[in-house]
């Protein structure tokens, strides 16, 4: 190589360096990491001069030269000095030692789409501040093992339903905060940052703030530690359902935030500070907290508004609340959401990342973009919402009006004829200009419909059917002192046998001893959707117009990489295999794609998919682009629910018979034989069935 060190001794780890070969003809970039010292040397090339020798004809590697030598034609002689005063400076940074691009080394190297598209990558952690205060002013007021009892009943409810609930007790208040807050608040913390990335980090200043959920307004915590102590919006509510102690408790913690002190409070404290107490740092207060006395900024409310305008709404686990009511449940929340989103505000959705959480995502995503209407476009202008249009007098449709009057989804089943009367009658009140337009921020490249959606959750649970896939994202958080001792104990820390034991398996759980081998970090599993409404002022709606005007000839097929907005998401786990890697994504094209990335292709490339994860946007190309999977057949699965049906139908009628048999025989009997075992068997099994019965129309 065209690289020799003179000097045989020197402690310096060298970096990227380029290089000029007279004998190439050009610049040789060169990665090499040096660290020199006599022991190395030996160590690496022997003592015996002819070892060296070998290194000399390379041009992978640079070797090291006797003061007196000057090295081959052609070649680059390092100083000592000029390593000592940094005279060589790598070609990822400049003059002045700055990295180039990028907040790491690590970035540095990526291509610029890369780095653009890269969601991110940093491990989530609490502040500080909140951590001490939910251990020391919430936590520490009950026995440890009580809270993982209410934690682990809780944790059973939520296996059986695969829906969160507002919390009853102030017992479940507390266990809330102690196992779901974490989670609930890395899930939004990631949502936002991907929101804050994707429209621009100047532009990421919400003035009118709406969080709603079950927690200690998890949203507001989330958004204040993102956007620092200097943000003070004009509106921050939080909507707090459940139980009134966790208007409390959400005091407490909020109050651990600077930009939560109100600004008046916050100059006299500074001026007052020492003369409030004589408290010394270091002492941690702990016990119950006089939160009345508590002023924040957020104002805490238990209901939800129903005429205010809000430019940043978080929800989070609200758009279904029973199962039993999907999907109706998910439009009329969807609905209520969206006629309170200002222009140009955004709504941020979270749910659970599991197929219920999923399919509420996409069919809301469904709800705002209506992607039948829409067949033929490609690309992601924004989508027209006629309910939400000011134009309309009336936004009701006749068919919403007959869903308020407690009917069943099934009876909703309407005659193709009466659909098209109703569809006449509902286009008389659309209006000609609509000014209410959605665009969709995250996660999805596209607005076609959703390749892995399939509408009914419970698709999931056949087994014919157990490969179904579904779009979920993944983050971690450090675990907060309070959540790592929670999870003490053979309660929590013990694996349970099923998951509606609430306890752990004997034996496995070790008194005193913690969580043997435990990580210090827990992953949060989510599903979410980040949707934009467009500015409503003529010139944006005339831009939108002319944007589907132009579209109608631009096509997105397999493979096409497209504009910023269209770029693919890695929807699994790139496949990293020696020499190349294959990733699984979302395309423009609004099909699951697999792009295969050889490392013949692209050394920069290749090298980019192997620092990539699930959840990037894929903006450079690859060598093969397939489609990642076949279409995914609704019809077929709406067959096998038909003929389940049909078929638990023609059991349950069976069974009827058999029990209408049995009660016929009994009383065909003149008596009864007290040691007759056979009559009591019957009549116990009549019994059941009545009361099975009786307990399905309840």
């Amino acid at each position: 190589m065209a690289l020799m060190l003179r000097f045989p001794v020197i402690r310096r780890v060298l970096g990227n360096y380029r290089f000029y070969s007279k004998s190439n003809g050009g610049f040789v970039d060169k990665k090499f990491r040096y660290e020199v010292d006599n022991s190395i040397i030996n160590k690496s090339f022997g003592n015996d001069s002819k070892d060296s020798s070998k290194y000399k004809d390379s041009n992978q590697f640079g070797f090291l030269i006797d003061q007196d030598n000057k090295g081959r034609n052609g070649s680059l002689v390092i100083e000592r000095e000029d390593v000592i005063n940094d005279n060589i400076q790598s070609i990822y940074r400049d003059d002045s030692g700055e990295l180039k691009t990028g907040d790491n080394a690590t970035e540095s190297r990526l291509l610029e789409n890369t780095l653009e598209g890269r969601a991110f990558r940093d491990q989530i952690r609490m502040n500080p501040l909140v951590e001490k205060a939910i251990n020391k002013n919430i936590l520490s007021l009950h026995i440890p093992n009580n809270l993982r009892r209410s934690a682990a009943n809780y944790f059973i409810e939520l296996h059986q339903t695969n829906l969160h609930r507002p919390t009853d007790t102030p017992m479940e208040v507390d266990a809330h905060i102690a196992s779901i807050f974490v989670q609930n608040y890395c899930s939004i913390y990631q949502s936002l940052k991907e929101l804050q990335k994707r429209i621009g980090i100047d532009k990421f200043n919400p003035q009118r703030v709406l969080d709603v959920g079950f927690g200690p307004a998890t949203g507001i915590v989330a958004l204040n530690d993102i956007l620092g102590q200097d943000y003070r919006p004009q509106v921050k509510d939080a909507v707090i359902l459940g139980n009134i102690e966790m208007q409390k408790r959400a005091k407490i913690i909020l109050s651990r935030q600077y930009n939560e002190i109100p600004l008046n409070e916050y100059r006299n404290e500074i001026k007052n500070e020492e003369e409030e107490d004589d408290i010394t740092e270091g002492k941690d207060l702990v016990g119950e907290v006089m939160t009345k006395k508590i002023k924040i900024v957020t104002k805490l409310k238990n209901k939800i508004p129903a005429s205010k305008q809000y430019d940043l709404i978080i929800l989070t686990h609200q758009l279904l609340k029973n199962k039993e009511f999907f999907p109706i449940q998910i439009d009329e929340n969807i609905e209520h959401y969206l006629n309170m989103l200002a222009p140009g505000g955004h709504l941020v959705m979270i749910e659970r990342g599991n197929p219920l959480g999923f399919e509420t995502i996409a069919r809301a995503r469904q709800v705002m973009i209506r992607p039948e209407n829409f067949p033929d476009e490609h690309g992601k202008i924004p989508r027209p919402w006629l309910r939400g249009s000011s134009e309309k007098k009336n936004n009701k449709t006749n068919r919403d009006i007959i869903i308020e009057d407690d009917v069943e989804d099934e009876e909703l089943q309407f005659e193709p004829e009466v659909l098209r009367a109703i569809q006449n009658m509902n286009q008389k009140d659309e209006p000609k200009d609509v000014d209410y337009h959605i665009k969709i921020i995250a996660p999805c490249s596209h607005h076609r419909k959703c390749p892995l959606q399939v509408g009914k959750p419970n698709y999931y649970n056949y087994p014919e059917y157990k490969n179904l896939k579904f779009c979920n994202s993944q983050k971690a958080i450090i675990r907060p002192k309070f959540s790592i001792e929670l999870k003490r104990g053979k309660i929590l820390a013990a694996p349970w046998q099923e998951p509606t034991d609430g306890i752990g398996i004997k034996g496995e759980g070790r008194p005193g001893k913690g969580r043997p081998n435990g990580r210090n970090f827990e992953v949060a599993n989510y599903s979410y959707l980040i949707a934009e409404r467009s500015p409503n002022d003529p010139e944006s709606i005339k831009e939108i117009e002319e944007l589907r005007e132009k579209s109608k000839d631009i096509r997105y097929h397999i493979g096409t990489l497209g504009t910023k907005e269209t770029w693919p998401r890695i929807i699994v786990a790139p496949r990293k295999n020696k020499g190349h890697v294959v990733l699984n994504m979302c395309a423009g094209s609004g099909e699951i794609e697999k792009w295969i990335i050889p490392k013949s292709f692209s050394k920069e490339i290749y090298h980019d998919a192997r620092k990539s994860m699930k959840g990037d946007l894929w903006g450079v190309e690859a060598k093969t682009k397939i489609k990642g999977m076949g279409d995914l057949r609704v019809n077929k699965l709406e067959e096998f629910e038909k003929k389940r049906i049909k078929d638990l139908k023609r059991s349950t009628s069976h069974e009827r018979t058999k029990i209408e048999e049995m009660y016929q025989d009994i009383v065909d009997r003149e008596g009864m034989v007290e040691n007759d075992e056979e009559m009591i068997q019957k009549l116990s099994k009549i019994h059941g069935h009545d009361y099975q019965i009786k307990s399905k129309r309840k």
